[in-house]
C-alpha cells in the first residue's frame, strides 16, 4: 500500500476483518512528506474468509485532527514478497530491511553492539527502549513468512539489561497470538533467554513482538533500555556436547560447587532446568572456572558452556 506522512516511523495498522479471526500486520513509515510503499506480511495466511479492510494510523496515540495524525493512502495490492526477515535473525544482514512497528513509547532500533563480550561478540543487536509515562511500550517485527517450528521447543534469544529480575515479553503475531515471558537472571551482561514454544505448528505468525518489564512505567533510560541479539529456534539437544568441545564438567552429580574445564579461555557459563529456563549464569575469563550450584532445588539441568563463539551442553544432576 503506498501512503503519504508527514514523518517518518508513524505506525500504520492493515487488518483483514471477516466471520473468522481477524488477521493484522503493522508496518511504520520510514520518510516524511513524500510517498513510499508499505508491506504488510500476510505470508502463510489460507483458506480464512475476509470482507473487510481496516486501517489505523498511529494505534494507541491520540489524535488532533491535524497533519500529525493524517495519512494519505492508495494502490492497495497482494504481491509476492521473496525473502524477507525470518529466523534465526542477527541483525547482521545489510542486504534485509529489519520493519518495526513501534507502540505505547517503545522504540526499537538496530544499533552497533554496546557489550561485545560474553556470549555475544556480534557487531550489530537490536536495541528496545520504553520512554516516560508508558507502560505497554514495545515494538514488532515483520517476518518475511511463517516461521517453520519443525522439531525446535524453544525460542532463544541473547538479552543484555542492566538487572536481574526483569520480565520480557515475547510475542508471536498472527490470527492467535502467543506470549511468553522470560526473566532476566544478571545484570550488565549478556546471557540466553528461551521462550517455550513446545507444541507449537500449523499456525501462522507474521511478527515477533518485544516488550520490556510489561506493565512498569518506563523513563526512556537505562532502567527500561534492553539489547537483544541472535533470536533463534532451538531443538534441546541440537548443539553440540561438552564433550565434542573438549570441556570437562565434575562432579556430576554435584552437590554444591562444579568445576568446568576448557581447552581455551570460557566466555560464559548457563545453567537452565528442564523447561529451558536459565537459573545460573556466569561470566567466565579463565579455562577452569568453579560455579556455585548450590542456590538449586536438587534435581536435573542443562550445563551449557561458550568457548570461542561456540556452545556445548549437557545434562547434569543437582543433589
Amino acid at each position: 500500500m503506498k501512503v503519504f506522512a508527514n514523518r517518518a516511523d508513524a505506525p500504520v495498522l492493515f487488518k483483514l476483518e471477516g466471520p473468522g479471526a481477524p488477521a493484522e500486520v503493522s508496518a511504520s513509515t520510514t520518510v516524511a512528506n513524500q510517498w513510499e510503499e508499505l508491506t504488510f506480511s500476510f505470508a502463510g495466511l489460507t483458506g480464512g474468509v475476509f470482507t473487510k479492510i481496516t486501517l489505523i494510523y498511529d494505534l494507541g496515540v491520540v489524535g488532533d485532527g491535524g497533519p500529525d495524525f493524517t495519512l494519505l493512502f492508495d494502490d492497495i495490492e497482494l504481491t509476492t514478497v521473496v525473502g524477507g526477515v525470518q529466523l534465526p535473525i542477527t541483525f547482521e544482514s545489510t542486504t534485509l530491511t529489519y520493519n518495526w512497528s513501534d507502540f505505547g513509547g517503545g522504540v526499537a532500533t538496530i544499533i552497533d553492539n554496546p557489550d561485545a563480550s560474553g556470549i555475544n561478540t556480534s557487531s550489530k543487536v537490536g536495541q528496545m527502549v520504553k520512554f516516560a509515562g508508558e507502560v505497554f511500550g514495545g515494538s514488532t517485527l515483520a517476518l518475511g513468512g511463517p516461521i517453520d517450528f519443525g522439531e525446535a521447543s524453544a525460542i532463544r534469544m541473547k538479552t543484555w539489561a542492566n538487572a536481574a529480575g526483569k520480565e520480557v515479553l515475547f510475542k508471536l503475531e498472527g490470527p492467535a497470538p502467543v506470549e511468553i515471558f522470560a526473566t532476566t537472571t544478571v545484570a550488565n551482561g549478556w546471557e540466553e533467554l528461551s521462550f517455550d514454544v513446545s507444541g507449537l505448528s500449523g499456525n501462522v505468525y507474521t511478527g515477533i513482538t518485544i516488550i520490556y518489564q510489561l506493565g512498569t512505567v518506563g523513563d526512556g533510560g537505562p532502567d527500561f533500555t534492553l539489547y537483544f541479539d541472535d533470536i533463534q529456534l532451538d531443538v534441546m539437544g541440537s548443539v553440540a556436547s561438552l564433550q565434542d568441545l573438549g570441556i570437562e564438567y565434575f562432579p556430576n552429580p554435584a552437590t554444591d560447587l562444579m568445576t568446568v574445564k576448557a581447552p581455551q579461555n570460557i566466555d560464559a557459563i548457563t545453567v537452565y532446568n528442564l523447561l529451558g529456563q536459565p537459573v545460573f549464569f556466569e561470566k567466565g575469563f579463565n579455562t577452569v572456572n568453579t560455579i556455585d550450584l548450590s542456590s538449586l532445588t536438587p534435581g536435573a539441568y542443562f550445563l551449557k558452556v561458550a568457548v570461542e563463539g561456540k556452545e556445548g551442553t549437557a545434562r547434569i544432576i543437582v543433589q
